[in-house]
């Protein structure tokens, strides 16, 4: 029988840990009682996650090929006994998803949290085996869907160690049916997404084409340039009719080649939702990635969109549960929470995922808007401003324009005014945080203008309208009806 060689690893995924050179699982830090072979098991998984483990893996990892043994039967309790330490089940898996046929799959982040130092001759090798867990764990799930009204950076990327001085890799590190090229430039494009910038971005995406020219097949690198693609339509500077074309084409081809591939689905839904505002289709798609082991987030904004507030608020719920260390899920919980009109619960979401990441952009804008809806209009400009602080995103500082023509700042919220037009003539610049703008301020013929170019254009924010304060001075426009009719019917 085969054994994995024990090392220092510490391997980290929701609330259990799994302590590789102890043989330990535990729950919270208190140790659960698992036999040797479901133990293997789960090793074998979490080397792994979002890949098929076969059964024939399995068997041969854990039985002598002279051994005679009813496999069937120890598989299956085996994995019995697996699941029941990890307080689930093969009808409601939450970390094992059984590939019918094939063998089995983890479907949740892991992390990994413990790591001897090693000495230098082993550095090089320690860094091709960083690379390979990355490019499994952050690669094949690639990161969330975006919530609320800006893109979320790439938690899952930034919070796994990815090695950028390495310019090649090991050929025993590359999976099976990948050309070495093709996943070094994979590879590469994973960490330059994990820098969180439009710059990082641009230059992941730069490396995905590589690797798809290496191998035209690589299914998951085209998925992979579709989710970047995409985060362009949130952090800019390129306009959604700019953007989708590229990402869909991406992301069909992926599907196309691997129908399995998670995240892929998402990007396809978040497309058709926020793109196209096609709600049923594209909520068909994110129920496929759900099936298959994506996150939840996509799902949650697709809930709140179509008003089903309880819906969003257990499916946030459950994410949390999933990986209570993320700031993502935290985040999403708080935009349903304030979304149902629960603010005071959301506020202590939002301050824990600050916990989590404390000082990150997207947490002091999500905290500002909430005080907003809250009417604390002071408290929510100082988080707005914090905020914009370290990177003006365009619209960050649109709901910021927008608080300072509630709180009656007129000239502020016109300096914000004149700072997205002259930003505007650079990149794009939604028009929806322009006409909300001049809403605030009462605006009507300014505001009425502005909306419509934003629906021209496609704006992300109207897939997202109940997490934006309603329109008030153009309410009984009937051009402003005129564009939530049509809204409602792109299907």
């Amino acid at each position: 029988m085969e054994t994995p060689q024990a090392t220092a690893r510490v391997l980290r995924f929701g609330v259990f840990e799994l302590d590789e050179a102890a043989g330990e699982l535990r729950k919270r830090g208190v140790k659960v009682r698992l036999a040797e072979q479901p133990l293997q098991i789960l090793r074998l998984l979490l080397d792994r996650p979002g890949q098929v483990v076969t059964r024939q893996e399995i068997r041969q990892h854990l039985w002598d090929v002279d051994t005679f043994v009813d496999f069937d039967v120890g598989l299956n309790s085996a994995m019995r006994k697996l699941r029941e330490a990890l307080d689930e089940s093969a009808e409601s898996p939450r970390f094992i998803e059984t590939v019918p046929r094939r063998g089995y799959r983890f479907i949740v982040p892991v992390q990994t949290v413990g790591l001897n130092e090693p000495n230098t001759s082993d550095r090089r090798s320690l860094s091709s085996s960083r690379t390979r867990r990355a490019w499994i764990g952050a690669g094949l799930a690639l990161g969330t869907v975006l919530v609320g009204v800006i893109g979320v950076a790439y938690e899952r990327t930034a919070r796994i160690t990815v090695a950028t001085r390495s310019t090649s890799l090991k050929p025993e590190a590359v999976p099976a049916g990948v050309k070495p090229e093709a996943y070094d430039a994979y590879m590469k494009g994973v960490s330059a997404a994990g820098q969180q910038t439009t710059e990082g971005f641009k230059t992941a995406i730069q490396y995905f084409e590589k690797a798809v020219a290496h191998q035209p097949d690589f299914a998951v690198a085209h998925a992979a340039m579709a989710k970047f693609q995409l985060q362009f339509l949130y952090t800019g500077p390129l306009a959604p009719r700019d953007v989708i074309p590229k990402a869909e084409a991406e992301v069909r081809t992926a599907l196309k080649l691997d129908d399995t591939i998670s995240h892929a689905h998402t990007t396809l839904g978040t497309i058709l939702q926020q793109f196209y505002w096609q709600w049923n289709e594209g909520e068909k798609e994110l129920r496929r990635a759900q099936a298959l082991g994506d996150s939840g987030n996509a799902m949650v904004l697709s809930m709140i969109r179509r008003g089903r507030w309880d819906d969003s608020i257990a499916e946030a719920e459950r994410m949390v549960a999933a990986d209570p260390q993320s700031f993502d899920a935290h985040a999403s919980l708080g935009t349903a929470l304030r979304t149902a009109g629960q603010y005071e619960h959301a506020l202590s979401e939002f301050n824990r995922a600050m916990e989590i990441i404390p000082g990150r952009p997207r947490g002091h804008f999500q905290i500002g808007i909430t005080l907003l809806a809250m009417g604390r209009v002071k408290e929510a400009i100082s988080e707005l401003e914090a905020s914009v602080e370290s990177r003006r995103n365009p619209r960050l500082v649109a709901y910021l324009g927008y608080a300072y023509a509630v709180a009656r700042r007129r000239d502020d919220a016109h300096a914000i005014l004149n700072e997205l037009a002259s930003q505007g003539h650079r990149e794009y610049v939604s028009s929806f945080g322009v006409a909300l703008i001049h809403d605030g301020l009462n605006e009507k013929a300014e505001a009425m203008a502005a909306l419509e170019r934003a629906y021209e254009d496609h704006a992300v924010e109207f897939a997202q309208l109940p997490q934006y304060p309603s329109f008030k001075s153009i309410a009984n426009e009937p051009r402003y009806h005129a564009v939530m009719r049509k809204l409602q019917l792109e299907q």
